[in-house]
């Protein structure tokens, strides 16, 4: 009953953006229906990025194409360094028809800024 609250609270926004405190509380239920979608660079996820999130790159020429691959009938909660890309995300894959697609606010730099948890670096290469 919370995460249907929590996606209608998203919803009525008008840009579909998520706080970060919203989507740690999403994260922290762990529901298969959600995704936690990272769209920066391998190389920017390699600094830090949130776990089990699954990266598809902006940058890369199959973007669209691997968008097309995921199911739309799953929760999609996207994120960048700042929310510029995983903005323009968000409006692709509406366009794409996905109905439950969220931009987190302020990307993973409001994430960290949160205290959030995040896999960095030195914990992946140990």
């Amino acid at each position: 009953m919370k995460l249907l609250f929590l996606i209608f609270i998203c919803i009525s926004q008008s840009n579909y953006d998520i706080s970060p405190k919203d989507l740690n509380q999403i994260f922290n239920q762990k529901l298969s229906e959600n995704i936690i979608l990272d769209v920066r660079t391998k190389e920017e996820c390699l600094e830090s990025k949130i776990p089990g999130s699954l990266n598809l790159d902006y940058y890369s020429e199959n973007f669209k194409d691997n968008l097309d691959k995921l199911n739309k009938n799953l929760n999609y909660y996207i994120y960048c360094r700042s929310g510029n890309r995983s903005g323009k995300t968000v409006v692709i894959l509406r366009e794409k028809g996905f109905k439950n697609v969220f931009n987190l606010e302020g990307g993973i730099l409001a994430w960290e800024k949160e205290n959030y948890i995040t896999l960095k670096k030195k914990r992946l290469l140990e």
